[in-house]
């Protein structure tokens, strides 16, 4: 898994400025990711590089500029694995452009999701 993309491509999931992908996910599977990214040891791959090995497949930009934004409420211990390849020099919080607005909640992102 790398960490090397800097902003969320313009079908992504965690985007909120996307109002013609309303309810395309669904509330269930928007709340199975987020509780993976936000409570877990789970990566979320992004959709555009699934069919690289999983060696060149990316963590998604989306979930990350997620994960940096919520509180200690909702992310209590943070993502072991990002932590992990930030503490290995895989990844730099500090190049996640904030030009894209993504969710800022969890409960944001399922909201949005509802069918």
């Amino acid at each position: 898994m790398k960490f090397n993309l800097t902003r969320p491509c313009d079908n992504c999931p965690f985007r909120s400025d996307r109002p013609e992908q309303r309810g395309w996910l669904g509330r269930e599977r928007a709340a199975e990711i987020t509780h993976a990214v936000l409570r877990g040891d789970k990566t979320f791959t992004c959709h555009k590089t699934l069919e690289r090995p999983k060696a060149e497949q990316s963590m998604c930009a989306g979930a990350l500029t997620l994960l940096r934004g919520t509180s200690r409420d909702e992310s209590p211990f943070g993502n072991a694995m990002v932590q992990v390849a930030e503490r290995l020099g895989l990844y730099d919080p500090t190049t996640l452009r904030d030009d894209v607005p993504v969710f800022r909640t969890a409960q944001e992102m399922e909201d949005f999701h509802t069918c």
